[in-house]
């Protein structure tokens, strides 16, 4: 990525007047996205990236539904972003829910980190998750290509994108490239900003 298009990304993303109000302006849209994907979810067990999870909305939503089959004690949720404001939000979220039975968040780590650059091994994820973060890339190829490294085989991914960026065609062609040999699908959502794609 650009050293000055990344470091306005950072900055953007990490004022804080910009925190205090991200949950508020974006958590009733991501919400509508993440049902999306519900029947693809279960089960859910394994490790977990959320790639550009940021405040932790898509853990919020996990929480939320007590209706999905998740297996508490067999997952391990990472999320990377590049903002360590973000990622501030989601730790103050998972400290304060620790008083709280109700939710899953003992095995929670949180990585600030470039995701055309995740400092993970390679075949490590059973499930991930890239919620319309992945047009804040200067290099999506390389974004894509990151997640296919670091994916298991027989995983599942999900991952949306905004349109106004990219036409499907090319979009979905860059997905077959990055994710050659995998069912590549196109989900309908109620977002009418995202494309939103199934693979596995």
């Amino acid at each position: 990525m650009n050293k000055k298009k990344k470091k306005e990304i950072i900055e953007s993303y990490n004022s804080e007047s910009y925190n205090e109000i991200y949950d508020r302006r974006y958590r009733s849209i991501q919400f509508e996205k993440f049902k999306s994907f519900i029947p693809n979810f279960q089960p859910i067990k394994g490790f977990l990236l959320d790639y550009g999870g940021g405040t932790g909305l898509f853990w919020e939503f996990l929480n939320s539904r007590n209706d999905l089959e998740i297996k508490v004690d067999e997952i391990r949720f990472i999320c990377i972003d590049i903002s360590s404001g973000m990622l501030d939000i989601f730790k103050d979220k998972l400290l304060k829910s620790r008083k709280s039975s109700n939710t899953r968040s003992e095995d929670v780590h949180l990585i600030c980190c470039d995701g055309e650059h995740i400092p993970i091994r390679s075949d490590r994820f059973d499930h991930i998750y890239a919620f319309t973060s992945l047009q804040n890339l200067s290099n999506l190829d390389l974004g894509l290509k990151e997640i296919s490294r670091v994916k298991k085989k027989g995983s599942f991914i999900a991952i949306s994108y905004l349109r106004k960026k990219i036409s499907r065609d090319l979009f979905e062609k860059k997905l077959r490239k990055s994710f050659e040999g995998l069912q590549i699908r196109l989900l309908k959502t109620h977002s009418t900003e995202d494309w939103a794609f199934k693979i596995r």
